[in-house]
């Protein structure tokens, strides 16, 4: 289901219908116990805490699978990319849900950024390596631009993030033109 390349539907709501096991099939321990594992994976995020505990269990599983499977993608790639991920972001289902999706989703995607960030230090730095960092700083600053609020706060934040660990990409002749 993550895995589709569709664009044109939303994965959190077609995963509502489409899962195996049932919201009301599952044991409130293991409901607790995948929110105490989101709680974890977020740092214990006192301002998302209360939204965490109100998850159902497709919404847990729904966010522990964007995070593994992204992380498991950065990890293993020998180009990581982290430009798909802000289509998470565009999912309607994910921006107008009433439990705070949208920003545990940032929060996520934050931390596989980080993700992205320790793989890309630990390359060789050569062309291509900067050509990647430069491609990722041209993309985040066209979202900087984006319609939405929130995704231009994302991208604000990213870039900082990409330009504090890899100060020469802000002065590359392309990122510049961008």
């Amino acid at each position: 289901l993550l895995l589709s390349s569709s664009h044109n539907r939303s994965e959190m709501k077609e995963l509502k219908y489409t899962y195996a096991i049932r919201d009301e099939s599952v044991a409130i321990f293991e409901l607790q116990e995948l929110r105490q594992q989101i709680i974890g994976l977020l740092e214990h995020p006192t301002d998302l805490s209360p939204s965490i505990s109100k998850l159902s269990f497709s919404q847990c599983i729904y966010l522990l699978s964007v995070y593994r499977l992204e992380a498991l993608r950065i990890r293993n790639s020998s180009t990581p990319n982290f430009q798909p991920l802000l289509e998470y972001l565009l999912d309607p289902a994910v921006r107008y849900d009433k439990n705070d999706m949208w920003a545990l989703v940032i929060r996520l995607l934050e931390k596989v950024f980080g993700l992205f960030l320790e793989r890309v230090l630990e390359q060789r730095r050569d062309e291509r390596r900067d050509a990647l960092l430069v491609q990722h700083a041209q993309f985040l600053l066209t979202h900087f631009n984006h319609t939405l609020q929130p995704i231009r706060r994302t991208a604000d934040k990213l870039l900082s993030k990409l330009v504090d660990r890899f100060p020469l990409v802000l002065w590359n002749g392309r990122v510049l033109q961008t």
